[in-house]
């Protein structure tokens, strides 16, 4: 098999050696063969697909005119965190011949290393007169940063003056570019489809909860979608993929000189309303199309509507953990934690996909304004799963406990008695979920309430605290290590 066939086969980009031998055999110097730039100003269409882990699709459309038999494409502009493996260039008539990712960007360390081996031309000003004086040199090393300059006098490792260049080499961009070497059969108008993955972007959902008095809630989902990719996306058509999408990230490698190209990042975010944005199912994922085209600029965050509900039934609940063991046998004065439970269903107000993302809550007072009140992770919610999101302590509610008793019965087995005391100063009555974890197998011998829940490795009692009073919670394990 040819190395061109398996060139082909591979997959791989076609470079160095292996370009030479694939080229086409034609009589055209490179010189001779037409370079049509295509900028994103120029595209057609550009639409961005965008995922949650850091990776997006971008698909342009452009319409040039290109000739027939071989020219260069130029598509400038692109994401300096493009895989180059991932390009697809498409159009009627059109062979694809090869495809080059240029990242070597013009840059003063970049010309530097362009011009080693090469005249320049040195500008030395006199500090007295001001007066500048030209020289010619040549540019032996750039070890370091540092210009090793050749005179007719001598050799000068540590030139003080500046260094002019004759003229742009043609490795240097001005931008990220994709060339490809296309081959049509006759000349003409075309539209071209430019598509590429890349990384640098991603979105995440944010929801804003207000509590009423009601046990109803209004629930605003945001989503926020940040571009770090390094380049302007300008007039796209937006889809958002929730769920999580493998992708196999073959980066590229650049040269430690693009690392000087940063630029400087602004946190900018621009608020976009929307109407509803709904989930479409999308195989084993939902995406959301932004209803009209927007701007994604490069070191951005942009926030969009997705989507309103505003009568959400919801459960409010007071957690606390045991942290009572063997080792362990009392506790004073432990906060419970404030946890709002929310049900993905249509009969309380949601029914929909809900990426994951942060929640904020805030509570309505009797003016009507909102006072933030905490924050929690969402998890990823499809219809019918429930959420529980604890949000911070509450300052009325505690409880204080001890293990009353330790009684070993067997090799393996003991038997434990607690007893928990439940305080709610408050002026309202509270139910408080109380959790113990525990080790090995385990059984309930005595309580003075029913277990309200038992999970692998956890027993659960709700307790009722009435408002300004207390309630205390007694009971009794067995427990067999295994």
């Amino acid at each position: 098999m040819n190395r061109c066939l398996l060139a082909v086969l591979s997959g791989l980009f076609i470079i160095s050696s292996v370009q030479a031998e694939c080229a086409p055999k034609n009589n055209k110097k490179e010189t001779d063969i037409p370079e049509i730039e295509l900028a994103p100003v120029q595209a057609k269409k550009l639409f961005l697909t965008v995922y949650s882990q850091n990776l997006a699709q971008v698909k342009t459309i452009y319409s040039t005119k290109l000739p027939s038999g071989i020219s260069l494409l130029a598509f400038e502009g692109v994401s300096e965190q493009l895989q180059p493996q991932t390009t697809l260039i498409e159009g009627k008539d059109l062979s694809v011949l090869e495809k080059i990712y240029e990242y070597n960007l013009l840059t003063r360390e970049n010309l530097l290393d362009a011009y080693v081996g090469r005249d320049v031309i040195t500008v030395t000003e006199d500090e007295k007169s001001g007066t500048e004086y030209l020289d010619d040199a040549r540019l032996l090393s750039v070890s370091y940063g540092t210009p090793v300059l050749k005179f007719d006098y001598g050799v000068d490792p540590s030139y003080p003056g500046r260094i002019v260049f004759k003229d742009v080499p043609d490795n240097l961009r001005t931008k990220p570019t994709v060339t490809a070497r296309v081959e049509t059969e006759k000349a003409g108008l075309r539209d071209l489809s430019f598509d590429y993955l890349t990384g640098g972007m991603s979105w995440s959902a944010n929801y804003v909860a207000e509590v009423g008095h009601n046990d109803q809630l209004s629930l605003q989902a945001w989503v926020e979608i940040s571009n770090q990719s390094g380049t302007d996306y300008k007039n796209a058509a937006v889809t958002l993929i929730a769920g999580d999408v493998k992708n196999i990230n073959m980066p590229l490698q650049p040269r430690p000189l693009m690392l000087s190209t940063a630029r400087s990042a602004k946190a900018e975010a621009d608020a976009v309303h929307s109407t509803q944005i709904a989930a479409q199912s999308l195989g084993e994922y939902y995406r959301y199309e932004l209803p009209r085209q927007t701007d994604i600029l490069d070191k951005q965050n942009k926030q969009i509507s997705l989507w309103r509900a505003d009568a959400v039934k919801y459960e409010k609940k007071f957690k606390l953990v045991s942290p009572l063991n063997t080792y362990r046998k009392m506790f004073e004065r432990q906060h419970a934690t404030i946890v709002y439970k929310l049900n993905n269903r249509t009969e309380n107000g949601l029914g929909q996909p809900m990426p994951q993302g942060q929640i904020r809550f805030y509570q309505k007072n009797d003016q009507r304004s909102a006072t933030f009140i905490g924050a929690a992770n969402m998890p990823r919610l499809a219809k019918g799963e429930t959420a529980e999101l604890a949000v911070g302590e509450s300052f009325d509610i505690y409880a204080t406990g001890k293990m009353t008793s330790l009684k070993k019965i067997a090799d393996k087995t003991n038997e434990m008695s607690y007893e928990i005391d439940f305080f709610n100063a408050s002026d309202k009555d509270a139910e408080v979920v109380w959790e113990q974890p525990f080790d090995g197998e385990t059984e309930v011998v005595d309580e003075n309430a029913s277990v309200t829940g038992a999970n692998a490795g956890e027993l659960t009692w709700t307790v009722k605290v009435p408002a300004g009073g207390t309630s205390s919670l007694t009971y009794k394990l067995r427990t067999t290590r295994n």
